[in-house]
């Protein structure tokens, strides 16, 4: 039986003191791959919100506070063939000790323009970070 994944998907951009965000990167196959946002799929009945703070704490056990929802960007799933439209939501962080889960290798807090130092999933996301932040991406 095939399961049937999610096509919406929520991210947080985490913003610090510095107005830095935190970016993970991905555990693919063992082995350290892109880097992404917190974040994830939303569950069948699942309101976005709830899902996010959900996301963040599993993937990084932090307290945020939920700002405003912002830019959106779409990625193609391989697995499916599916397009996924993910939400992403402006957050403050607001305390604890980062703790990644078992889906990620390492995380750093970066600024908008370093984005395009890192390999990500989808290039869409470059144009994301760019439209939120007010730059042109490089």
């Amino acid at each position: 039986m095939t399961q049937l994944l999610s096509t919406n998907a929520v991210k947080a951009i985490i913003l610090n003191d510095k107005n830095e965000f935190i970016v993970l990167q991905r555990r693919i196959d063992g082995k350290a791959g892109d880097w992404d946002l917190p974040g994830g799929l939303v569950e069948p009945n699942e309101q976005p919100a709830k899902a996010l703070l959900r996301e963040i704490k599993e993937e990084l056990g932090v307290k945020v506070k939920i700002i405003t929802p912002s830019s959106t960007w779409s990625f193609f799933r391989a697995s499916d063939k599916k397009t996924v439209t993910a939400q992403n939501y402006i957050c403050q962080f607001k305390g604890g000790k980062i703790k990644l889960s078992h889906e990620h290798t390492d995380y750093i807090w970066i600024t908008p323009t370093q984005i395009s130092n890192f390999a990500v999933k989808d290039p869409s996301f470059y144009q994301a970070i760019a439209a939120e932040f007010k730059y042109q991406p490089q």
